[in-house]
């Protein structure tokens, strides 16, 4: 009969420990929806590829880290219009990263090194 009972609460009590764990570990990690979307747009990446800027067309968020991956074979530059707010120069091949400006708002870039290497950030 212990051997019966022993297994009998193993077959039961077992799915519903496991279920109960499932449905915790989905509630912790589980968020708003608005939190989601905070996070899409807070890793926001620049690509540089045959000398033209992609940029998250979401934007960034206000003081995150924007990485910037220079896919081409010279060195660019990320350089905000506006003095100060960030410049990065990024070798052929590598990835570096700066902070987004901690105001939201459309900031005009350029690459130092090609003038006509132009594009807009979006920080939120």
């Amino acid at each position: 009969m212990s051997n019966r009972r022993t297994t009998l609460i193993a077959v039961l009590v077992l799915p519903i420990v496991l279920l109960l764990s499932f449905v915790t570990l989905s509630v912790a990690n589980a968020g708003s929806g608005e939190d989601h979307g905070r996070t899409a747009i807070a890793n926001g990446t620049i690509t540089i590829r045959a000398f033209a800027y992609t940029v998250p067309a979401g934007g960034v968020n206000h003081g995150t880290i924007v990485k910037v991956v220079n896919k081409d074979n010279v060195a660019h530059t990320v350089t905000s219009n506006i003095a100060g707010k960030f410049n990065v120069s990024i070798p052929a091949h590598t990835t570096k990263q700066f902070r987004a400006p901690a105001a939201p708002g459309r900031y005009g870039f350029h690459c130092t090194f090609h003038a006509g290497m132009k594009s807009t950030l979006k920080v939120h």
